[in-house]
């Protein structure tokens, strides 16, 4: 059979001789990353007319011979990132290429051979990451024929741009520049060799603007429709700073250090649609906004009150992000004119009352976000959610909250995700025998009231919650439930019901969950008695998946206490009813019966006091309990990412990941990164068992990011922590996932979940040279760009 694939990465092969290729003439596709090769022979691919992609990433090449790809007319990408390359390479034969990648080398001369002059296909050369230095006139000429679309060019020590440096990519549409000691002048020169192009995407991040908008640079770029100035010290955006610029589509103000913004300094951006103002220094929400504006994103700011008519004129306004300021007030008006709104997220501020008709306007909003707020109590206003009759997701938890209408739900008839979690509903709950809490709530599929302090449940809660799939009971005092609870949850596959008091479940208990998938009742107290053989039989029988069960216990009786409940077994105790012989030992005589009598008290107990217990309990009219597992879900959560990685690669990420990415602190060391990362070592409450750490702040989480290494893949936790992620990704209740690959991962460690990741090389490589970390820790940063920004649409 003719190999079309083939994978040779991360081996100990030094060279490509002639020979080795010639009986592979149907290749397609080509990986030898991280080897050890420095030499190419030329006519090694003579034979690979049909070889399209070729990845000699991280290997040891200082340059490349002549003739080292004869034969390869097919190849259309070529990537030789991350190896010793100072000069660009020859490829004269390629005349096919259309991707050239070289981020990582030390390539200072920068001169394109004339081999480029009949390459007519190469559209996308990636630079970063080389100690360049300096971009002269003729630097590019040698590309005028090659249709450049894409170039990036960041991280590269540019200091100085000739005038003419670009003139020859006439058709290029996206420059990437930032991390550069550019200033201003030089952005003149750049653009100014770019005017008669195709440009309309630039990205200059952190260059050296001094503290101001390079708005001279602006007369040469009104072709831009994508600005990216993340990262650079403006601090002040003066009126019609924008006026040169008429065709934006986006502008990245991220991280600027802003504090004050002129009303009229969008002026004459009639097409702006998507603004990022996220993690600056503003008090108000900007004014003179531009009316077309489809998002808007103000997140980690200094705003502390939602003022009247703040967003009046923002009538295309879709979604908008004001997480993480100093929100105390919203006023009666605040949304006023936001009749498009379908996203608003208002999560970690400090809102403590909600205006009666505050929501009024928002008739189109889908998700409505105000987890981690200070809302106590919701007041009893006619209408509070009375328009949002086209709300799908609402988010309510982390506010310590107690006090609700007993119909705040009723009008959220699209409702299919809410989340009440780490709040007190418990004595609401009690005291809503008629279920009218989540009356008329049909669409409902997901319902996550983790932890607030629920003991009681009446079965007419869920009556009406006939599409509920995921239910979360988690961390409550539940330790029974009615016959009927579930009869209406016909859906139901996921319950999760952990850290309750649990002690028993019996047939009745789960007659009416017919579709249950997943079962968690981790943490249970469970009695290992006569009265628990039916449940230990279906746990044996039942294809629920149950999570955590082989750390089930016993709780009760002491001769079982911390027991496995898999290790009980109905062999193992004595269940025969005694009655008859009492009667028996009885009319044998007095003292015989005394004594047998009290033989048997005496050896059973603990059995008979148990069963006096349930006596009472019955007497009482209390009934039992089970739980189930559900994903947490929603638009909004407390982390950017959550990060899996192996405790043996732990001093990696504290080293190497988390200074790049992380925007918090460990061990005093405040880190530099702009994301809210889910560290493990950092984040998980040393009260709570590590699953249970992993399925609540993976929940909270809007990424996951994966440290796939040989040790990653010998670890159980972290295999339990990587299904969870896959079926949180697959679910919806995470964005998405990315996958970055530590060190030489030889196959038998990858898992199963990931093999198809791998195989389509969907993944991020540590380098193993220190020249191209920042441009790996940039690629990661683009992955979720979409985070400190998300729906960004840069090329």
């Amino acid at each position: 059979m003719a190999v079309e694939k083939l994978y040779l990465d991360h081996n100990l092969i030094t060279s490509i001789p002639v020979g080795p290729l010639t009986n592979h003439s149907r290749l397609t596709y080509l990986d030898l990353r991280n080897n050890l090769i420095s030499n190419i022979e030329p006519n090694a691919f003579e034979r690979c007319g049909q070889l399209k992609q070729l990845y000699l990433v991280t290997n040891s090449f200082t340059s490349i011979a002549t003739g080292a790809f004869n034969g390869a007319s097919s190849l259309t990408y070529l990537s030789l990132s991350a190896n010793r390359l100072t000069t660009i390479p020859p490829v004269a034969p390629l005349v096919s290429l259309e991707t050239l990648a070289l981020e990582g080398n030390r390539i200072r001369d920068l001169r394109f051979s004339n081999d480029f002059l009949s390459l007519r296909n190469l559209g996308s050369i990636v630079l970063s990451n080389n100690p360049i230095g300096k971009l002269l006139n003729d630097t590019f000429s040698n590309l005028k024929n090659c249709p450049v679309k894409k170039l990036e060019i960041a991280r590269s020590n540019i200091a100085k741009v000739g005038l003419e440096t670009f003139k020859p990519l006439k058709k290029i549409i996206s420059l990437k520049i930032g991390y550069n000691p550019l200033n201003e002048w030089q952005i003149v020169n750049v653009m100014s060799g770019l005017q008669n192009s195709s440009i309309n995407s630039l990205d200059i991040r952190n260059i050296s603007l001094e503290g101001r908008l390079p708005t001279r640079t602006f007369s040469f770029m009104r072709n831009i429709e994508h600005l990216t100035l993340r990262n650079n010290r403006i601090m002040k955006i003066q009126e019609k700073a924008f006026l040169d610029l008429p065709r934006l589509i986006l502008i990245d103000l991220t991280s600027c250090n802003i504090n004050q913004i002129d009303p009229d300094a969008f002026f004459n951006l009639t097409n702006l649609q998507l603004l990022f103002l996220t993690d600056n220094h503003l008090a108000t929400v900007p004014k003179g906004l531009p009316p077309t504006l489809q998002k808007l994103y103000i997140e980690k700011n200094q705003l502390s009150t939602i003022k009247n008519d703040d967003f009046l004129n923002l009538t295309d306004l879709e979604e908008l992000y004001l997480t993480s300021n100093q929100i105390h007030a919203l006023e009666g008006h605040a949304f006023a004119g936001l009749n498009r709104l379908s996203k608003l997220h208002l999560d970690q501020n400090r809102i403590g009352t909600l205006p009666g008709k505050v929501f009024g306007p928002l008739v189109r909003l889908v998700s409505l976000s105000l987890n981690k707020n200070n809302l106590q109590s919701i007041q009893d206003h006619a209408g509070t959610f009375s328009s949002l009759v086209s709300l799908v997701f609402l988010g309510l938890s982390d506010n310590q909250c107690s006090k609700i209408p007993m119909d705040l739900f009723h009008p959220l008839k699209s409702l299919a995700f809410l989340e009440i979690s780490n709040n007190s509903f418990g004595v609401i709950i009690k005291n809503d025998g008629a279920g009218e809490l989540f009356a008329g709530l049909t669409k409902l599929e997901r319902l996550d009231m983790n932890n607030n302090q629920i003991s009681t449940i009446h079965d007419s809660l869920f009556r009406d919650l006939s599409s509920l799939k995921n239910l979360s009971l988690a961390r409550n005092q539940i330790s029974h439930w009615g016959r009927h609870l579930f009869s209406s949850t016909k859906s139901l596959g996921r319950l999760d019901l952990s850290y309750n008091l649990i002690t028993l479940i019996n047939e009745t208990s789960l007659v009416d969950l017919k579709e249950l998938k997943v079962f968690d009742l981790r943490k249970s107290p469970f009695a290992c008695t006569c009265d628990t053989r039916w449940f230990r039989n279906w746990v044996n029988t039942t294809s629920v998946r149950l999570l955590g069960v082989n750390m089930w216990t016993c709780a009760s009786p002491a001769s079982w206490q911390g027991t496995r409940l898999l290790d009980f077994d109905e062999s193992k105790i004595d269940c025969t009813d005694y009655t008859l012989y009492y009667i028996l030992g009885g009319a044998a005589g007095g003292m015989i019966f005394v004594v047998l009598i009290v033989t048997v008290w005496y050896r059973k107990r603990y059995f008979m006091a148990y069963r006096l217990y349930r006596a009472v309990k019955y007497v009482k009219g209390e009934k039992r309990t089970v739980e189930g597992y559900a994903p947490l879900a929603g638009e909004d959560k407390a982390f950017d990412i959550f990060l899996s990685y192996s405790p043996k690669d732990l001093q990696w990420v504290r080293d190497k990941l988390l200074p790049n990415m992380d925007n918090g602190q460990v061990n005093n060391v405040k880190f530099d990164g702009r994301y809210k990362v889910c560290f493990g070592e950092r984040e998980f409450d040393p009260s709570r068992s590590v699953v249970s750490n992993i399925d609540q702040h993976l929940a909270s989480s809007h990424y996951a990011l994966i440290i796939l290494s040989k040790h990653y893949g010998q670890d159980r936790r972290c295999e339990f922590e990587l299904d969870c992620i896959l079926h949180a990704a697959a679910e919806g209740q995470i964005d998405s996932y990315h996958v970055v690959i530590l060190g030489n991962l030889p196959a038998k460690y990858i898992s199963k979940g990931l093999a198809k990741d791998i195989e389509q090389h969907r993944f991020i490589e540590f380098p193993n040279v220190n020249t191209a970390e920042q441009d790996f820790f940039e690629r990661i940063n683009d992955k979720f760009d979409g985070r400190n920004g998300r729906g960004n649409i840069i090329p």
